[in-house]
C-alpha cells in the first residue's frame, strides 16, 4: 500500500506559494542538466534563481532532490504541453502539477512517455490515460474524490486542491517538500525556449 501523507502537512502550499499559477515536474533519476536538455532550455545557469533571469521567457529552476529532480516553472505552463511532457519522461517518470490562474490544478502521471494517470482536481472523476484509476485509493486518501461530482459542488465546502495533489504526488515520489524550498536557489535555472508546436 502506497504512502499518501494527510494534505495538512501541504498547507503551506495552499498560501500562494509558490507563484500563483506555476508548474511543477517531479522526474525520476535525471541531472539537473538533463531535465533542462530536455526542456529545451539553453542557457541553464548554475546556482542562480530563477527571478534573476531575463523576463523575456518563461523560467524555470531545477531543484536535486536525490533520486528526483524538481522543475518548477513560475508564472507559466510551456513545459505542460505533450510534447515536452512525453520528452522529458522518456525512460523514466514524470509526476507533474500545473495550477493556473483560473483555480484548475491539474495531475499527470507519465511513465517513458506514455500518461498513464491525467485529471483535474475540479473534476476528479473525469480522468484519462493509460491507467486512469491506477491511483484512485491513494487519490482517496489525499482527499480527492475520485467520484467527485462536478455539477453538485458545495460553494461552502473548503478547496485545498494544491494540498492533495501535492499530497498524492509524494505518495509516488516519496518525496515530501518543505516550506521554504522555493526561497533557496535551485541546482540550475534557464529560461524555457520552448516552442508548443514542435
Amino acid at each position: 500500500m502506497s504512502t499518501v501523507p494527510a494534505p495538512e502537512v501541504y498547507a503551506w502550499f495552499e498560501a500562494d506559494r509558490p507563484p500563483h499559477h506555476y508548474t511543477l515536474m517531479f522526474t525520476r533519476g535525471l541531472a539537473p542538466a538533463e531535465v533542462l536538455r530536455r526542456l529545451a532550455a539553453p542557457k541553464s545557469v548554475t546556482g542562480a534563481r530563477p527571478d534573476a533571469l531575463p523576463d523575456d521567457a518563461d523560467r524555470v529552476g531545477v531543484y536535486d532532490l536525490g533520486g528526483w529532480a524538481l522543475a518548477m516553472e513560475g508564472h507559466g505552463f510551456e513545459a505542460f504541453v505533450d510534447t515536452a511532457v512525453k520528452r522529458l519522461s522518456i525512460g523514466t517518470e514524470v509526476v507533474m502539477l500545473t495550477y493556473n490562474v483560473m483555480g484548475h490544478c491539474r495531475f499527470r502521471h507519465v511513465v517513458d512517455g506514455k500518461t498513464w494517470t491525467d485529471f483535474d482536481a475540479v473534476d476528479p472523476s473525469d480522468r484519462f490515460g493509460l491507467h486512469p484509476d491506477r491511483l484512485v485509493d491513494d487519490m482517496r486518501r489525499a482527499g480527492l474524490d475520485p467520484d467527485h461530482d462536478f455539477d453538485n459542488v458545495d460553494d461552502d465546502e473548503p478547496l485545498h486542491w494544491r494540498s492533495q495533489t501535492m499530497a498524492l504526488a509524494e505518495s509516488i515520489t516519496g518525496i515530501r517538500l518543505a516550506p521554504g524550498i522555493f526561497d533557496t536557489a535551485p541546482a540550475l535555472s534557464a529560461t524555457l525556449r520552448f516552442a508548443i508546436g514542435e
